[in-house]
């Protein structure tokens, strides 16, 4: 047992208590790298104790590598560890280490019990109230009681702790003068004894670190998911979350870092003050102030001096003075100096600490910043600090705006500095009520962080504490040179000018917007995904929902009230979709694939805990009506009882089960009309009779019941027209939600990764033993696609080049050696480690390490095909929606006016083209379910319009009249087309037409010379009709002012014409509008003329351009060409038009076979597949062998880019 050697006091610590916290823990993790997702836990250390300060207990853990991650080089010279220690078999495993940490956290509150602390036994009776109903239960119990100092320095028994139920229990008063009173009526007791009444409640612990919000908690998390746990059961840390089958209240975590600077600046200053350290800056040699833990630490140890009155300085928990050589090698020890660190900040400036604890709640937090504490109200301006490498550590004085809640939720906090004169603060030679939104956009953007900020918009997750000004910072006022009088001045303007707060609000805003709009990597791992809850269909639409809840006017009334707008109907049923798979992937990941103390442990009350577990995920599924009821088969008999009867029973149940969502994985896959390996998911999956994980992204669609995707623009008018009757086909399921999976599947990967950490991949088949080799070499040598100094983790190129740099900087004393800590600024012990003796050994065992490694694990061809590279040019495979074998389709030829504007009605939905004699061939094939493509019979575009309904019009087309009136038009009016008879009229159901990519494998030359061109003129060189021109003539003739002309024009020679939206004579004023991704091609670009306007003139006055040339050009005669040209000059303000140059370019007629989809502003949805390969990028964009796809032209960027694994590749 543990003596009590400090009592807190009741005042200081009482907000704790009432929270259920009565355990510190502080930890501390060493890692392979520095990358938020991808650092691998190499050793796991914690302090254990309790809120007083007294130090309990300490674990560390040293993690076994698994094979598919790296340790980077300057990791392993901090910690002094060779990377062949972290292969050793007496490191713990993956999986149950991970396990053993989250069991650590979740059971730490009981530690309580090892301090030496009174027990005492109780009679009590609760008191639970429901409704209008009391309820009253007696019991007797030993428990043990907390001591607390109150006001007068006496000791208090006014917190107990019950040990047989894991309940904190505090005492609280009636008296509504007493700092303590509370207006408690339900879920306490009444002792027996003296009649006090207590109230109970969960136990939380206060989590704790160094640096910790900003690095370990990341690092947790991913290693967390790696490990099995379901992403939204990695918070345990700071959250509702626990290993076992409860869920447990939310602990508070708190960085050291933050309270270490807190004190610094705001606590007691001189002798008795917190030190920082110093340290050399590598890059000036000069001495710099530092915070880091090693240094504070040594900063501030030192000997009592009673004489001058000098407190003692800080120690380590067991008493001993400080040892900086075993920082980083020890975990353990950097948690412990942690624990010591945080206790001494706590005896020199406990108000300033407990303020600091007290923003661990977020919720608390929020009544601090928004002043709305009743107990300690005061207007919102505060002292906030800030890191200023490689100068002292300051702060800002700051008002408060408010939380980004209703602005793109990042959950920050908006703040504009104070110590400016912010009636005479100019940007841009604007002043601050000049300014509009995008200003402030753009100021936040530009001063970003740096010392000058005028505007901060702080993080919660990673909050740096703030203190009030006038309340605990007045006193540094002087030391950061605030003028208190400018402060309030400042203060005041804001309160004057409230248009200026809202569009720094709605800078914020913006700023978020962009932030969630951030196209992620492609082919993204799955630590990026799963740790990020990302952004999609689903939060535009909530935003969506949101605006359109406060107006409801105008809206039709129905039976149940006000018909709600389309954004919310849809809003409301794909938010229950999510959350619903989301529950059951969670309950999955509970009963096999996360770690579970039977993983490791035989004592009979884990395996318990474990039935419990099981037993509350069988009722959740009954609940949920889910149909995955045979996945409890493992774990209860015939006569439905728990079959279980050791933990070695439990282990192998559990391992069975993850083997079971591998193979059934492979099957559905294999299933041809499944689209669950092309990424989608829906409900129907799940009544397959297999266990699959949805793993659902934010994104969605809405499809028919043929698998018809239904665009939004389509679903909304039909909703404002027919609201009952789309509420009808969503209730009935002929419509239904779709989401697109994670293309990482994290948690198929996770599984995977289970059974290669803990050895048991030659269990599974060859299919996904080949998959891991494929994802292990993907992970050892880095995305293909990538350049070595952009790759996201640490990859075999990645530490090649760091090492080549590492020794040459060491030889010639270069300061840049290494990146340490969390910038490249701040550089440390590595540095200067790396030329010591030990420090050359281990680089040149590194080398060598790395060589074994590198040989061997190369990505293959098909590996690279496998994790959706293209093989040819590394290049990352786009998400295409629609891959069509090119082998076996049906082509239909319609107007193209109709294939622009399909026909729209509800009886038909979503869109249908109405067509004449189809072959019985054709019909058969429609049935069949081929793939149908529509080719336009004037221009040859061709298009898909995804799986496709044939249906016979009604006789005499009754009640039909506007429908059929409409494709009367297309035909014969647009298109010049004769209208098909009224017994050979078809009706083909279709979704939205996509124009198909790929249609001219390999022919598409990149290199041609090219002219981008407005729509209608694109049009009338295949099909004058459509250009309002003569039908006979296409244009073979264009154009082109030479100042806007950027490349030689080559005569002889073929060129390509890309169609861009922009009215006919758009070329002569210069302007560029976006592609739409259709060209065609003449074969021969015959002869190019530059000629100034004035010429033009006289050619056309003398007849040598005649009227027919001008309309194969795309004007009505020669005359108009020449006013056309002539105007546009002038409109550009040109002192001479005709002293202007122009090129007129003639061509050969293009034929309209040489269409194609090529080279678009987004990837393509829809294209054709050859011999069942993949659809190369390289079929419908430009790119250069090796090109890489991450920083190509966003022009060429899908705007949502969703990879996948291509599931028809087969292991080598």
């Amino acid at each position: 047992m543990v003596a009590m050697a400090r009592i807190a006091r009741k005042r200081k610590v009482w907000k704790q208590i009432q929270k259920g916290e009565l355990i510190r823990l502080h930890l501390d993790t060493e890692t392979t790298a520095l990358e938020r997702d991808f650092a691998q836990i190499t050793a796991y250390g914690d302090a254990v104790g309790d809120i007083a300060g007294n130090f309990i207990d300490s674990m560390e853990l040293l993690v076994k590598r698994p094979d598919r991650y790296l340790p980077s080089p300057q990791s392993s010279l901090v910690t002094r560890t060779s990377p062949e220690e972290l292969d050793e078999d007496s490191r713990m495993p993956h999986r149950l280490a991970m396990g053993r940490i989250a069991q650590r956290v979740s059971g730490a509150a009981r530690m309580i019990m090892n301090l030496d602390l009174p027990e005492t036994d109780v009679t009590f009776k609760t008191i639970r109230r429901i409704g209008a109903d009391t309820y009253e239960k007696g019991f007797s119990e030993t428990v043990i009681e907390y001591p607390l100092k109150d006001d007068s320095g006496q000791i208090v028994h006014d917190v107990r702790y019950h040990p047989d139920r894991n309940i904190v229990a505090y005492r609280f008063s009636d008296d509504p003068v007493s700092p303590y009173y509370e207006n408690i009526s339900n879920n306490y007791y009444v002792d027996e004894k003296d009649g006090s009444k207590w109230k109970m409640i969960e136990p939380r612990i206060s989590v704790r670190g160094y640096r910790m919000k900003w690095a370990d908690i990341y690092w947790l998390r991913a290693n967390l998911v790696r490990a099995g746990f379901h992403p939204a059961n990695i918070f345990f840390t700071h959250s509702k979350a626990t290993i076992t089958n409860k869920q447990q209240p939310k602990n508070y975590a708190t960085d050291t870092y933050s309270v270490v600077q807190a004190v610094h600046l705001f606590g007691p200053q001189g002798e008795d003050g917190l030190k920082i350290g110093k340290r050399k800056d590598p890059r000036t040699g000069l001495d710099v102030p530092t915070a880091k833990l090693e240094k504070v630490m040594e900063e501030n140890t030192r000997a009592e001096n009673k004489q001058r009155g000098v407190r003692q300085g800080v120690l380590m928990p067991d008493g001993t003075v400080y040892n900086a050589a075993s920082a980083h090698r020890s975990p353990a020890y950097d948690a412990k100096a942690d624990f010591a660190i945080f206790n001494y900040c706590d005896d020199i400036a406990p108000d300033i600490v407990g303020v600091m604890d007290s923003q661990s709640d977020e919720q608390e937090l929020r009544r601090q910043l928004s002043g709305t504490d009743p107990l300690n109200p005061h207007p919102p301006i505060f002292a906030l600090p800030r890191n200023t490498f490689p100068h002292e550590p300051t702060a800002d004085p700051v008002a408060f705006l408010g939380f980004d809640d209703q602005l793109g939720q990042l959950r920050r906090v908006i703040m504009p500095r104070l110590d400016y004169n912010l009636r005479s603060y100019r940007y841009d030679n604007k002043k601050l009520a000049e300014m509009n939104a995008e200003d402030f956009v753009q100021m936040i953007k530009e001063q970003a962080r740096k010392p000058e900020a005028l505007i901060r918009i702080e993080s919660v997750r990673r909050w740096p504490g703030s203190v009030n000004l006038f309340q605990d910072a007045l006193n540094s006022a002087g030391r950061n040179g605030w003028d208190v009088e400018q402060i309030l001045e400042s203060f005041q303007y804001l309160k004057e000018n409230p248009q200026v707060c809202e569009r720094i609000r709605e800078a914020a805003e913006i700023l978020n917007w962009e932030t969630h709009r951030r196209v992620d990597p492609a082919n993204p791992m799955m630590e990026e995904q799963a740790t990020r809850s990302g952004f999609g269909d689903l939060d535009y639409l909530k935003s969506d929902a949101d605006s359109s809840r406060y107006s409801t006017a105008g809206r039709p009334m129905t039976k149940r009230g006000v018909l709600p707008s389309y954004a919310e109907m849809i809003f409301e049923k794909a938010r229950d979709i999510y959350n619903y798979h989301n529950s059951i992937d969670e309950i999955l990941h509970r009963l096999a694939l996360q770690p579970h103390p039977v993983d490791w442990s035989d004592d009979p009350e884990d395996l318990k805990n474990f039935k419990d577990l099981v037993i509350r995920a069988r009722r959740h599924f009954t609940k949920k009506d889910c149909p995955y009821a045979d996945v409890f088969k493992p774990f209860f008999d015939s006569n439905n009882r728990f079959k279980l009867v050791s933990a070695g029973a439990a282990r192998e149940a559990r391992w069975g089960l993850m083997k079971r969502f591998l193979d059934d994985d492979e099957k559905e896959r294999a299933k041809k009309e499944s689209r669950y390996g092309d990424g989608l998911f829906d409900y129907k999956y799940t009544k397959g009779g297999r266990i699959l994980f949805a793993n659902l992204s934010r994104d969605f669609r809405i499809v028919d019941y043929k698998g018809r995707e239904l665009d939004a623009e389509y679903l909304k008018r039909q909703y404002y027209r027919h609201p009952q009757i789309v509420q009808r086909k969503f209730e009935k399921g002929e419509w239904r939600i779709q989401f697109y999976r994670l293309s990482s599947e994290p948690s198929i990967t996770a599984t995977l990764f289970q059974f290669a950490d803990m050895g048991k991949l030659p269990e599974l088949s060859p299919v996904w033993r080949a998959r891991y080799q494929a994802l292990r070499n993907l992970y050892l040598n880095g995305s293909p696609n990538e350049d070595p100094a952009d790759m996201r983790w640490q990859s075999i190129p990645v530490i090649e080049n760091t090492l080549k740099r590492l020794e040459v900087n060491a030889q010639i004393d270069s300061p840049e050696g290494l990146s340490r800590n969390f910038s490249q600024s701040a550089k440390g012990e590595a540095d200067v480690f790396v030329k010591t003796d030990e420090g050359q050994r281990i680089v040149a065992q590194f080398r060598t390490w790395l060589a074994n490694i590198k040989e061997g694990s190369q990505l293959s061809q098909a590996q690279r095909q496998m994790l959706h590279f293209d093989p040819h040019s590394n290049v990352a495979y786009d998400r295409i929606e629609h891959e069509i074998p090119a082998e076996n389709v049906t082509v239909i030829n319609v107007p193209d006016s109709l294939l622009r504007k399909p026909l729209e009605d509800i009886r038909y939905a979503p869109y249908s083209l109405l067509v004449g004699t189809l072959s019985e061939e054709q019909k058969k094939k429609i049935e069949k379910g081929a793939p149908v493509i529509f080719r336009g019979e004037l221009t040859g575009r061709v298009y898909y319009g995804g799986p496709v309904s044939l249906r016979k019009l009604p006789a005499a087309g009754k009640g039909l009249d506007t429908y059929l009136e409409q494709a009367r038009r297309a035909y014969e009016d647009d298109s010049g087309l004769k209208f098909p008879d009224e017994e050979n009229r078809h009706v083909l159901i279709v979704q939205r037409l996509l124009p198909i990519a790929n249609s001219r494998p390999g022919a598409v030359d990149a290199g041609i010379q090219t002219i981008k061109v407005p729509q209608s003129f694109f049009d009338g060189l295949v099909s004058p009709r459509l250009a309002h021109f003569d039908a006979r003539k296409p244009f073979t003739g264009l154009v082109l002012p030479v100042m806007y002309s950027q490349q030689k024009l080559e005569e002889g020679k073929a060129i390509r014409f890309r169609e861009m939206g922009a009215p006919m004579c758009a070329k002569l004023d210069g302007i560029e509008e976006k592609d739409t991704g259709h060209i065609y091609e003449s074969k021969n670009l015959a002869r190019v003329t530059r000629l100034t306007v004035g010429q033009l003139y006289d050619k056309v006055s003398s007849g040598e351009i005649s009227d027919t040339q001008a309309r194969r050009c795309g004007f009505a005669s020669g005359f108009d060409m020449w006013e056309k040209v002539n105007n546009a000059f002038l409109a550009h303000e040109s002192p001479d038009p005709s002293r202007e140059e122009i090129y007129l370019l003639e061509f050969d007629r293009v034929n309209p076979r040489s269409w194609a989809y090529f080279n678009p502003p987004e990837a393509p949805e829809a294209a054709f597949s050859f011999g069942g390969q993949p659809v190369p990028p390289s079929a419908y964009r430009w790119m250069a062998p090796g090109a890489n796809d991450n920083v190509v032209a966003p022009a060429v960027l899908p705007e949502k880019r969703r990879a996948r694994r291509h599931p028809s590749i087969k292991p080598e």
